[in-house]
């Protein structure tokens, strides 16, 4: 009691302090002072809050149960005592009689303090009574016209009595359905009792469906849906699916399972959870019954504080954003429009059939898979073959030839048998080189070659690595950009919707209406933007990874945990967290880098390369060529004139030694020498500069991840700061206070700093990998073993430093 003795003072000084009455926060503060604080000093123990809640019937699937008593839990369990106990949730049978009933039961009660009507049936009951000795809640009324409900500027001003006029609209679900699917006939599920005892709730899905031209049968369902899948006509092309929580799961699933069966599609009026469930659309998130939950909560709050339920506000606007079960499409062959497609929430999408993807996996893939790496290593090998050729010049060489012979007979007949008119022979030749300083140098040469060529094998392996994760978290920062400007999208809807209601009290004119129908209209081109970007930017992912272009995959998320380096780690953020420490952070970056540069390691074999082909060419003024040569030929048959006419060896061989020493080639040499000195110093001033160009960039992109990681709070706070601008500005906005510039303002901000926030960790991944692949090392593809080295390293570094 005494706790709401102070809330009571707080409310009413607030009201004080708002233009409300100022006697009345003296008068409170008064007995708070007299009355309750001696109260601080008792020991006397108080009951918590017990709060009833009537369903209109038993009930198989109580999410929504579940989710108000969470609620009333979460906001008041500590505050109050509060419980809402089993057997204070009291189903009843489906009629108006037993939910009567159960209402006086928990008036009746003395240990109920406040009762929630929680239901169709329950809520008309709670409405038509004359008389509510306790606290009463009905967040489902059907209709305040239709059902004659009390209103009076907003407030029901019934003592003890409020309800909730939210836009539950059957009219308006009839319309996106069939905006979604062009049916003509229509089959209304709704649980038999309800229709009955609630028909104005059947009478408003009639009517709207008369209007709209659409042929309507309504089918009572009651524990089992057999009956009522038999009572379908064979004619229905479309079903439209009302709250039928008396059915089990396995009963739902069936229900589901036979429109799949009959190619019909289906649509939800609860929403997310039954569309999750197998219905094909719905447009009620399952957040809104959790803000609908809380709303009740505060209500019930603020009149356990001391405020009269009658005297607080009914109107209540629920978020509509459109679902779909893709895989439900996909069993009746629906397609949705691209306008719809774009624009809806996808439950079991595409993508979703496809492997999962992460960025560590998507790099990896591209480096075992990507088509110009892959060429790159073709490359390489071939570079090899030019190794093995340049060393096979210092191999023996030998050949094997075989022969026949044939002159004319007077030629061989005067040759005295040294040349048989047909000859037959064979034989070999072998050749050694024993010194050529030019083919030594070449051997060389292509060894320091070929290792730059490798090195810049491994820088495009370095590329291709930046490129992969940049264009993976690419799809990440697109698909989190259409995520938020389908909220965007939603916002604008509701705030149609607060438009409409600020034309129909008088706040305002038609012309504000169809500006939001103009800004819902650029809204959704910004989506269809969006969903174009994403996938483009899966299209630019498989086609990196060698992969078809239109393959579908999920993304996951990519953490600032898993793969931003000591800034994901709170315990090294010391190392990086000030300009002074950041500084040396960055030079200890720089010698990482010159040690590991694949560019620097190619130049520095290219450079080695010139300088000695330098050597060599000085050398060629007086290193000279020795070489060994050894020929044999064999003679296998003579025949005709001048065979035989001689007694010769059938076998004849030469062995010699060459030894060749430079002394002109018209000034060849010279030109070669000075050629190569200038390459060399060439190559020298790049490595130089090369070496420069390096250490600028990894300060550089260092210095711009520093930033961008100090842009992730910032953006997160700007972000927290713009959505409570909104709802602060939504609110008055609703109530009539602020105009569409206001609104409009807000909302534009909201967006711009909820996408900055949600992408921050995106660009400072994009920003650390960049930096990463200017040091020439990746540390998420690193093993722990080497991470921790590195660590170690960092840490010795620092300690050198003064």
């Amino acid at each position: 009691m005494l706790r709401r003795f102070i809330r009571r003072a707080v409310i009413s000084i607030r009201r004080a302090y708002a233009g409300q009455s100022v006697f009345e926060a003296f008068i409170v503060v008064t007995v708070v002072a007299v009355v309750a604080l001696p109260l601080l000093g008792s020991k006397k123990a108080e009951r918590g809050v017990r709060v009833g809640i009537v369903i209109d019937g038993p009930v198989t699937r109580a999410d929504l149960i579940d989710t108000f008593r969470g609620e009333l839990l979460e906001l008041m369990g500590e505050e109050f005592g509060l419980e809402v106990p089993a057997d204070a949730i009291v189903p009843s049978d489906y009629t108006a009689e037993g939910v009567r009933a159960s209402l006086e039961a928990l008036y009746a009660d003395p240990k109920i303090d406040l009762v929630i009507a929680l239901g169709l049936i329950a809520s008309q009951e709670a409405a038509m009574r004359d008389h509510r000795p306790k606290p009463t809640f009905a967040p489902f009324p059907v209709d305040i016209e239709t059902q004659s409900l009390p209103y009076a500027d907003g407030v029901s001003g019934v003592p003890n009595f409020n309800y909730l006029a939210a836009n539950i609209s059957t009219r308006h679900s009839l319309v996106t359905f069939r905006q979604l699917v062009p049916f003509k006939y229509l089959a209304l599920l709704v649980n038999a009792e309800l229709a009955r005892a609630v028909p104005g709730f059947t009478a408003q899905a009639q009517s709207a469906a008369k209007e709209l031209g659409i042929q309507l049968d309504v089918i009572p369902v009651g524990n089992s849906v057999g009956d009522a899948l038999a009572a379908m006509n064979p004619g229905v092309d479309a079903v439209f699916v009302t709250p039928l929580l008396q059915l089990s799961s396995t009963e739902f699933e069936r229900l589901t399972q036979e429109f799949v069966r009959r190619r019909i599609p289906s649509f939800s009026l609860l929403g997310e959870d039954e569309v999750s469930a197998g219905i094909l659309a719905g447009i009620r998130p399952r957040s809104e019954w959790r803000r609908m939950a809380r709303r009740v909560s505060l209500n019930a709050q603020r009149a356990l504080l001391g405020e009269d339920p009658g005297d607080l506000p009914v109107e209540f606007e629920m978020h509509q954003r459109l679902m779909l079960n893709m895989e439900t499409a996909r069993a009746i062959g629906f397609s949705p429009s691209w306008d719809v497609y774009v624009e809806a929430e996808l439950l079991y999408p595409d993508d979703l059939q496809q492997r999962e993807r992460t960025l560590i996996g998507s790099v990896r893939e591209a480096i075992s898979r990507n088509l110009s790496l892959e060429a790159n290593r073709h490359e390489v090998l071939a570079g090899a073959e030019e190794v093995k050729n340049a060393r096979s010049n210092l191999l023996p060489q030998a050949d094997f030839r075989a022969g026949y012979t044939h002159i004319d007979s007077d030629r061989a007949q005067n040759s005295f048998g040294l040349q048989p008119e047909s000859q037959e022979d064979v034989g070999a030749r072998v050749e050694q080189l024993i010194w050529d300083e030019s083919t030594w140098a070449n051997l060389s040469v292509q060894k320091h070659l070929q290792r730059a060529r490798s090195e810049n094998r491994r820088a495009r392996s370095l590329d291709i690595v930046l490129d992969a994760s940049v264009t993976y978290l690419n799809v990440l920062r697109a698909e989190t950009l259409l995520r938020t400007e389908r909220e965007n999208l939603v916002l604008s809807r509701s705030n149609l919707d607060l438009a409409r209601v600020r034309v129909a009290v008088g706040y305002s004119g038609r012309q504000e209406e169809l500006r939001w129908i103009s800004r819902i209209a650029r809204d959704k081109q910004a989506v269809i933007d969006a969903y174009v970007r994403v996938q483009i930017a899966r299209q630019s992912l498989n086609q990196l990874l060698d992969l078809p272009i239109e393959e579908g995959f999920a993304a996951q998320d990519a953490t600032l945990q898993e793969y931003g380096f000591i800034f994901g780690q709170p315990e090294l953020l010391s190392y990086v967290d000030s300009p002074a420490e950041n500084l040396i952070f960055r030079d200890f970056m720089v010698e990482i880098a010159l040690e590991e540069s694949p560019e620097l390691k190619g130049i520095a074999a290219a450079l080695e390369a010139r300088e000695r082909v330098l050597t060599s060419t000085r050398s060629a003024f007086y290193s000279p060529s020795i070489a060994f040569r050894g020929d044999v030929r064999y003679t296998i048959n003579e025949s005709g004139a001048g065979s035989g006419s001689s007694s010769k060896d059938d076998t004849d061989y030469t062995l010699g030694l060459r030894l060749t020493f430079p002394i002109a080639r018209g000034g060849a040499k010279f030109s070669e020498t000075k050629q190569a000195y200038e390459e060399v110093a060439q190559l020298r001033l790049e490595k130089r500069e090369a070496s420069r160009r390096i250490e600028r960039d990894v300060r550089s992109s260092f210095f711009i991840a520093a930033r961008s990681f100090t842009n992730i709070a910032l953006s997160n706070a700007a972000s927290a700061a713009a959505d409570e601008n909104l709802t602060l500005v939504t609110d008055l906005y609703g109530r009539g206070a602020v105009g569409i510039t206001d609104l409009l303002d807000a909302q534009n901000a909201a967006l711009r700093d909820d996408q900055a926030a949600a992408n921050a960790v995106y660009n400072f991944l994009v920003d650390l990998i960049r930096a990463e692949r200017a040091a020439s090392s990746f540390s998420f593809l690193a093993s722990s073993s080497e991470r921790d080295a590195l660590t170690e390293r960092m840490k010795t570094f620092f300690a050198r430093k003064p």
